[in-house]
């Protein structure tokens, strides 16, 4: 698994297109973000979709879709924040 990760809240997150291959590597990259305010990061496959990824303390979200932006998307949240 390679992915590239993009923080949406912030331009100058030095991580921004970012090489991640591997899930230790990912699960590092998601750690470094933990003490932030909640905010919004994507991981672009090279497999043509991409993963949007809420992250904030014990909220979460994500939404699975084409890298195209076009439908359809799956959504998740946590049933109990």
């Amino acid at each position: 698994m390679i992915v590239e990760f993009f923080d949406r809240q912030d331009d100058a997150n030095p991580m921004n297109g970012s090489r991640v291959d591997g899930v230790e590597p990912l699960l590092r990259v998601l750690d470094a973000q933990q003490d932030r305010d909640p905010f919004f990061a994507e991981l672009v496959g090279a497999n043509g979709f991409k993963l949007l990824v809420g992250l904030g303390g014990a909220v979460g979200c994500l939404q699975f879709s084409a890298s195209t932006g076009e439908p359809p998307y799956l959504m998740a949240v946590n049933p109990d924040p």
